[in-house]
């Protein structure tokens, strides 16, 4: 938060050690510097309502009945050059002196403090039948030593908390304080700091995407649930499915809809007449049940299934994080020249909280843009400007908000709980998340590069489309910054190295492709080896993906190389490979096809399938059963049923 020209503070002076803070200086628009609580919210800011009131608040109060009070006056004066003059940090690593974002700092104070009250726990002297008194009262009686033993049993995320640790010892912060830390810089640099939390199993899985397998359920799920809304509104093409539609009760929808709208607007207005959400009057819910043989509720849990599946699409498919997902707004979609659709929304991360909103960009596939208007239909009976919001209705301007990140959690998992009938998802692995389905998004996309068709082409290179006629914001070009973590996200990447090196050499993955008999031979004495020196499968998987794997991808499967080929009578001969034009690893003695390459094989078999009984292909006819063949042949080996296989 930027202060008024009479409120700065030289920065000469508080190196000087000249500074006195005055008790009524202005934190904040509404508090002191002396106050227990520091106030930052501030309706003026848009880009602040993505953040939780308790990240925009420092509690010094209710900290203050963790920590001793030395502690807290000298955490407040650290915290205060850290908001007003974040330059005097040299480890700040901001241009600029632009310091942290008010959200930032008070979660990592909240990090800080968490782990201050754990130092003092372990060093506490338990006085039989009167009390426990910890040996420390200031931060100067913490020593190196309670640092490194406290941390091996601290139960919570370490990630910020060296940065923390690293402001407490700064030479501004020693100077100030009253009971300085006696520990200093390199000191820290000796310490192990871990970014994974302890407690419960769970946290292992808050940065993993979602396996495949739940992957393409949510999707297809979703999709159907949102595609057989709008097939019934006639509002889109998409082909009649033999899964039954959400709506197939639904005689009438586009009626029903309406009604139930009239509804939601009597409940609505008697709401605001007596100052508190409620229903009104249970008349033309009756009326609705004989006329549509199904009763509000009924219909209400369905659009309420609808809207989760919905946003669940919305998140999945532009990788958005949770603060840039609730800035999304009725009106959102726009057409650019080049004839493509964005969403206009509010990026927040390193973005400053002054610059105005609803100017970044993100490019929107056919299904988000189907997300989109089926939210937009919502937003009807729930009076609620924000696409990503609760369900009930918004009878005062004054309460039009977003989604909590807490809500949005819930409502994902139970979405997944309602459409999981069989209880396949149901563990802690699956537990939802808007990160886990970034980082799923970027797994997939870093597996696209490797030519697996998991995300559709059209997300994948719209990029390129659209910047090539359009300037448009990074945002669009990165889908919030997902292009740099396709690039740098260090877990998809190894995700998706272990995917290709299990589905390559776990002996039980099906293999095809002219190679195959020999590769599983030489797999399996492989294997057999490796264990008999006490190796573990998983162990020998991990081990081979974080070596370079020796194959090519060439779309259709993996190549060894161009390799010289020697047939059993001796003779000598090469492989007749042009680049991608003339290879088929299914023929190639250099080549393998592993069970990552169906989703391919299958559109091989279906498109060649339907060029087989296109009058016009008849010339090629036999050169599409040739095809049609091969594919069905390399699919039934990977274990696919090809009856199955939509044609």
């Amino acid at each position: 938060m930027k202060l008024a020209r009479s409120e700065l503070i030289e920065l000469e002076l508080v190196v000087k050690g000249e500074l006195i803070i005055n008790p009524r200086y202005p934190i904040s628009s509404k508090s002191f510097f002396e106050e227990e609580v520091w106030d930052f919210r501030d309706s003026t800011r848009q880009r602040l309502n993505s953040v939780p009131d308790f990240q925009l608040m420092f509690d010094w109060g209710k900290w203050s009945q963790r920590l001793t009070k030395e502690i807290i006056e000298d955490l407040k004066i650290m915290t205060f050059f850290l908001l007003k003059v974040p330059r005097v940090f040299s480890n700040t690593q901001r241009r600029g002196g632009a310091g942290y974002k008010i959200n930032t700092v008070a979660g990592l104070i909240t990090t800080l403090v968490r782990f201050l009250e754990h130092v003092l726990k372990e060093k506490c002297l338990d006085i039989i039948g009167v009390r426990s008194e910890s040996f420390i009262s200031t931060l100067a009686d913490i020593t190196f030593e309670d640092l490194d033993e406290s941390l091996s049993t601290f139960e919570y995320a370490q990630g910020g908390l060296k940065q923390g640790l690293l402001f407490i010892c700064s030479p501004v912060s020693k100077q100030y304080m009253k009971y300085p830390v006696k520990w200093t810089l390199s000191d820290l640099d000796n310490l192990m700091f871990s970014r994974k939390r302890k407690r419960g199993q769970l946290d292992n899985y808050c940065d993993k995407p979602f396996d495949d397998k739940f992957f393409r359920f949510l999707s297809n799920q979703a999709t159907h649930d949102v595609y057989s809304f709008l097939q019934k509104q006639g509002l889109n093409n998409y082909p009649n499915s033999n899964i039954e539609g959400l709506f197939d009760s639904c005689p009438d929808i586009d009626q029903m809809l309406e009604d139930y709208v009239s509804i939601r607007e009597i409940d609505k207005k008697y709401s605001l007449t007596i100052g508190k959400r409620r229903q009104a009057s249970n008349f033309e819910r009756q009326v609705f049940s004989r006329k549509y043989q199904v009763s509000v509720n009924d219909f209400s849990k369905k659009l309420t299934r609808l809207q989760r599946a919905a946003t669940y699409l919305l998140i999945q498919y532009t990788g958005v994080r949770y603060s840039e997902a609730i800035s999304f707004k009725v009106g959102c979609l726009r057409s650019l020249d080049t004839g493509h659709t964005v969403i206009i929304g509010t990026q927040n991360k390193f973005i400053p909280s002054n610059i105005p909103v609803d100017r970044d960009q993100w490019v929107a596939c056919p299904i988000v843009i189907d997300a989109v208007t089926v939210l937009e239909k919502i937003t009807r009976f729930t009076f609620n400007q924000y696409l990503v919001s609760n369900v009930f209705t918004v009878y005062h301007e004054k309460d039009m908000k977003p989604m909590s990140l807490t809500g949005l959690v819930n409502a994902f998992q139970d979405y997944v709980n309602e459409i999981d009938t069989l209880h396949q998802f149901r563990d802690k692995s699956h537990k939802m998340s808007p990160h886990r389905l970034r980082h799923t998004l970027a797994l997939h996309m870093v597996r696209a590069e490797l030519g697996i068709p998991y995300i559709t082409y059209h997300l994948k290179h719209l990029h390129s489309a659209v910047s090539s006629v359009q300037s448009v914001s990074n945002v669009t070009i990165g889908y919030g910054g997902i292009s740099k973590e396709i690039l740098n996200n260090a877990t998809a990447i190894r995700q998706t190295q272990r995917d290709l090196a299990k589905s390559l050499y776990h002996p039980d993955s099906p293999i095809e492709g002219g190679n195959k008999e020999n590769f599983k031979r030489r797999r399996d004495e492989f294997f057999q080896g490796m264990m008999l020196a006490g190796w573990e499968r998983d162990e020998i998987i991990d081990h081979l993906a974080s070596n370079s794997l020796p194959f090519a991808d060439v779309g259709l499967g993996y190549c060894g190389g161009k390799k010289e080929i020697v047939k059993p009578s001796g003779r000598v001969e090469y492989p007749p490979c042009v680049g991608q034009l003339q290879c088929n690893p299914n023929k190639c003695n250099n080549a393998v096809i592993t069970i990552e390459k169906i989703p391919i094989w299958k559109k091989v078999l279906e498109e060649n399938t339907k060029k087989l009984h296109d009058p016009q292909m008849q010339h090629a006819k036999d050169v599409h059963m040739a095809f049609v063949a091969e594919a069905k042949s390399v699919l039934e080996g990977l274990g696919v049923d090809t009856n199955e296989v939509s044609i």
